[in-house]
């Protein structure tokens, strides 16, 4: 049950940070969502993180469930970056379309690796 009140609490807290994160870049005048972009480049970069942390020492179940499961799970989001792109269909625009899937599937896996690979330099 800790571990269902944590995703909640790190869910609510990545919401609002994306919120934040999109409202932040909203003066970006682009036909791509660029909060939408970030928020789901740093999610990937502090997943990874997480991730190779806690294979180097010991995370709680807890903790892990906060941040990876409610955290990143709110921050990112597929549903938003799959609408967006839908618009871009849509409107046409099948070229950037194309640009943005490959590169935010591409630039997330790097910034997964990335987050990784980090551990080994901090710790």
């Amino acid at each position: 049950m800790t571990q269902v009140l944590m995703i909640f609490l790190g869910g609510g807290l990545g919401a609002v940070a994306r919120f934040a994160m999109t409202k932040w870049f909203e003066h970006a005048h682009s036909s791509l969502s660029v909060g939408t972009i970030v928020s789901n480049i740093l999610s990937c970069i502090i997943l990874g993180f997480i991730i190779g942390y806690s294979t180097r020492f010991s995370i709680s179940k807890e903790l892990q469930a906060l941040i990876l499961i409610g955290f990143c799970g709110g921050f990112s989001t597929f549903s938003t970056f799959s609408y967006e792109n839908y618009k871009l269909l849509v409107n046409g625009s099948y070229g950037l379309f194309a640009f943005n899937v490959m590169f935010s599937v591409a630039i997330c896996i790097g910034a997964l690796i990335l987050g990784l690979r980090l551990v080994r330099f901090a710790y």
